[in-house]
């Protein structure tokens, strides 16, 4: 039963591939996933439609291919709640928006709660999560992060 379940979300999943890839050519575009999300009434701004693209895209390519799109769906039909409390948290991190944790993010969170930290000490709250050592904590490290905390 559950085979069966699965298959026709997989179905579905490839129906709703098809409709976000306008050109049909087997990839998700910026300009697509956007369109598709207005089309949705959402209003994806270019760092959000960035972040988006940068969760799915495991091969680096810039695009969402069919096995990327349907990797993230399984992943967030697996674990929901989790994916979207991990989301809520790293919202709360990343206070410019812009799809990664800074050390100027971390600095203002803190003087938000009246907790001002040192530099240094942010500087080294970013080196344990920050996995491609490039001064940043994007979603997927982040990720990994609190999932090998707990």
């Amino acid at each position: 039963m559950s085979s069966a379940i699965e298959t026709i979300k997989e179905t579905e999943l490839r129906e709703i591939f098809r409709d976000f890839d306008k050109n049909g050519d087997g990839r998700i575009t910026c300009e697509e996933l956007e369109m598709a999300l207005l089309k949705l009434g959402e209003m994806p701004s270019n760092t959000k439609i960035g972040q988006l693209i940068q969760q799915a895209d495991t091969d680096g390519n810039g695009v969402i291919d069919i096995d990327e799109f349907l990797s993230v769906w399984r992943r967030q039909m697996a674990e929901p709640n989790e994916q979207r409390e991990l989301a809520d948290v790293f919202s709360a991190f990343d206070v410019d928006g812009d799809g990664l944790i800074s050390e100027d993010d971390l600095n203002q969170l803190f003087l938000s709660l009246g907790r001002p930290i040192q530099g240094i000490d942010l500087a080294q709250m970013l080196i344990l999560a920050d996995l491609d050592n490039d001064g940043q904590v994007d979603f997927q490290e982040f990720c990994t992060y609190m999932k090998q905390r707990s």
